[in-house]
């Protein structure tokens, strides 16, 4: 009882920090904006071309960071708290159908979709649609133009699998041995939360998250969660 007292603290502690960050984030975004569209209306003649397209750049590298900055907040929060599943009906084929969609782009590796006729299923669509998302745009990320990045589903034991793969470079056994640890990147840029995300989102629906990589061949990543 200890434990699960001083767990439940500790979150609602990272919760507040958290929530208190992402405040000044948003007014530092939104006045680094105001400052960009002063910056593009000044007229060049007061400071000269080369200087005004310095500035304007430079505050649209600020409010890249700040963007990206709200992400990781997000995340954190996402993380730290216990946030209630909202479940509906959801045709699982229409869903994959969606995310690979919005997924593809000229230059970039192949996005496909392989499901199953698994029809409709009670799951939480629009967290399930994120993690999906931030899945296949790590697998974009690791994958080559070239390459397939596949959006797979079938129905076994109980449980919706979903799987996300893919055909690049892969991950050494180091590497994958802590892809479930909070804060964990191998990115330049990254909050090190997605994977473990996923990971709670499918125990949320009372089931789990697997990883499995080849280095040179591609990585797995699959989702499976208890229908009831």
């Amino acid at each position: 009882k200890a434990l699960v007292d001083r767990d439940a603290e500790r979150q609602m502690m990272l919760a507040g920090i958290a929530h208190e960050v992402r405040n000044p984030l948003g007014g530092m975004e939104l006045f680094s904006g105001l400052l960009e569209e002063g910056l593009v209306e000044l007229p060049a003649e007061r400071v000269g071309a080369p200087v005004k397209d310095e500035l304007v750049n430079q505050a649209q590298r600020v409010r890249k960071e700040l963007r990206y900055l709200t992400g990781v907040v997000n995340d954190f929060l996402a993380f730290a708290r216990d946030t209630p599943l909202q479940k509906e009906r959801t045709d699982v084929a229409a869903l994959l159908d969606d995310v690979a969609s919005l997924c593809r782009r000229e230059g970039a590796a192949q996005v496909e979709v392989q499901a199953a006729e698994v029809g409709t299923v009670e799951i939480d669509r629009n967290r399930i649609k994120q993690a999906l998302l931030n899945l296949v745009e790590n697998a974009l990320s690791a994958t080559p133009p070239g390459g397939v990045v596949t959006l797979r589903t079938v129905i076994e034991g109980g449980r919706l699998v979903l799987s996300v793969e893919d055909t690049g470079k892969g991950m050494d056994a180091a590497t994958l041995e802590r892809v479930w640890t909070p804060f964990f990147t191998t990115k330049e840029k990254g909050s090190g939360l997605g994977l473990p995300l996923v990971r709670k989102l499918a125990r949320d629906h009372g089931g789990d998250a697997e990883v499995s990589s080849t280095p040179g061949a591609g990585t797995r990543v699959t989702l499976a969660l208890r229908l009831v």
